[in-house]
């Protein structure tokens, strides 16, 4: 197990302050999206939380020349804040990176994907070797006020407590934590209203007309992204300084999970209502690139924390169809490592038995994901940046042990299981859990 600094269980108060400072930073880069593929694409769920909410599209093509305000936090290190102006005037292929003694160690080995999936009663055998948690949160829950300090006690100082009592309690156990920040429909209504909705429909077309719809923030607006800092650079200032928190996941621009480039589309006019909805609320392909970027350089908020982002095929939308676009998914991963370095961690939210699992053939060789899956294993290879996978649910996962060894060989370094720690012992056993675990420790990055 990775070794973490201990601190003493106690009570602790978290000083919020909201501290930023401007950077800018000028990208300019060209993407021609002429993708007229007419396959099937995946529902937000298949690439990550398979939940299955599709979604019709428009498509045109987008120049991809893109200015964005990279904010710091500024009561980093002199060290630090050196690098970080330095990287904010170097030229593209000069990431710029905490220095070694500040950063901590990737979130490693087996984790559980929620932490409220935890049963307190689990044996602490199986917590020395599942002893990574991800905690949700939920941004209308900690910031329920305009411009408002984080609110206290919240989700992650709730787990924080738990890592350190139980950490306290057998020395070497080692609990660590990561957070995942929810936007999307869990924006504050404060925030909503600034920025305004749009209506998505779970459904679309192809039940009956009895279609749920939910508001989603429109995540492309200047006024969800000064906000999006703004929470990040206090989630920052609480927690990038605590030990026990290794990672903060960039899902800023996802619509109901931390997913950055998921659209919840299907292909060829499935769910015509939301291809409305998207077509009629201002939204283009090249204000959501370009607000995916503008997530990113809010995350420079974290100095000492790794910080992590969900990687899938693009959606390029058209009045009846959405076309995947992996250029623009490698675009946008270029512009991540180039702006944290070995910071980075890049993941994926969809693993499964390639052979076995729900509609696998996309993660079969030649696939849209077996291509973003390639990605990330040449960048942990080439420039040793940290890869990490969650695993789809269990109804879609297919065969649970291969979907972890192909995780493993693609070079993953943690891997989030699916189901809470009750029921692991149902598809593994303990050994065969503690071997994947060693393999993926190994991987990560230090």
């Amino acid at each position: 197990m990775k070794s973490l600094l201990f601190l003493p269980f106690c009570m602790i108060a978290f000083v919020c302050g909201s501290r930023q400072s401007a950077q800018t930073e000028n990208a300019a880069q060209n993407n021609s999206i002429t993708n007229e593929q007419s396959a099937e694409i995946t529902s937000s769920q298949q690439q990550g939380n398979d939940t299955s909410i599709e979604f019709a599209n428009h498509s045109s093509t987008v120049s991809n020349n893109q200015q964005s305000s990279n904010n710091a936090n500024t009561t980093a290190s002199s060290n630090r804040e050196a690098a970080s102006d330095a990287g904010s005037s170097s030229s593209a292929n000069k990431p710029v990176s905490p220095t070694a003694e500040t950063l901590k160690p990737q979130t490693a080995g087996l984790a559980l994907r929620d932490f409220s999936w935890l049963d307190k009663s689990t044996s602490i055998d199986l917590l020395k070797i599942v002893n990574s948690f991800i905690v949700k949160i939920y941004w209308k829950d900690v910031q329920p006020q305009e411009n408002g300090e984080l609110k206290h006690p919240n989700a992650v100082d709730d787990a924080l407590a738990y890592v350190r009592k139980m950490n306290a309690k057998n020395p070497g156990l080692n609990l660590n934590l990561k957070i995942r920040l929810y936007c999307g429909v869990y924006t504050p209504d404060w925030v909503k209203a600034k920025a305004g909705t749009f209506t998505m429909y779970k459904g679309g077309m192809n039940n009956g007309g009895q279609s749920t719809s939910t508001q989603v923030v429109k995540f492309w607006k200047p006024e969800f992204l000064k906000f999006y800092t703004d929470i990040q650079s206090k989630l920052a200032a609480a927690y990038d300084n605590t030990p026990e928190i290794t990672e903060a996941v960039n899902g800023g621009t996802g619509i109901l999970y931390a997913e950055g480039m998921i659209r919840n589309v299907g292909a060829n006019g499935a769910g015509k209502k939301n291809a409305m909805s998207f077509a009629q609320s201002d939204y283009t392909s090249q204000k959501d690139i370009d607000a995916i970027k503008n997530t990113i350089d809010a995350m420079k908020a974290w100095k000492n924390t790794r910080v992590s982002m969900v990687f899938t095929p693009f959606f390029v939308i058209k009045a009846q169809r959405a076309d995947e676009d992996l250029s623009i998914t490698k675009n946008i991963l270029d512009y991540f490592v180039n702006k944290f370095g070995n910071q980075a961690v890049l993941g994926n939210n969809g693993l499964r038995d390639k052979y076995s699992g729900d509609k696998s053939a996309k993660w079969e060789e030649g696939g849209t994901l077996d291509q973003v899956y390639d990605m990330l294993e040449n960048y942990t290879k080439s420039k040793n940046i940290g890869v990490y996978f969650q695993t789809a649910t269990v109804e879609r996962i297919g065969d649970l042990k291969k979907a972890i060894e192909q995780g493993i060989q693609r070079g993953a370094g943690m891997i989030e299981l699916p189901t809470g720690s009750n029921g692991l012992l149902k598809y593994t056993t303990l050994e065969e859990l503690k071997k994947y675990d060693a393999q993926l420790e190994a991987q990560a990055k230090k």
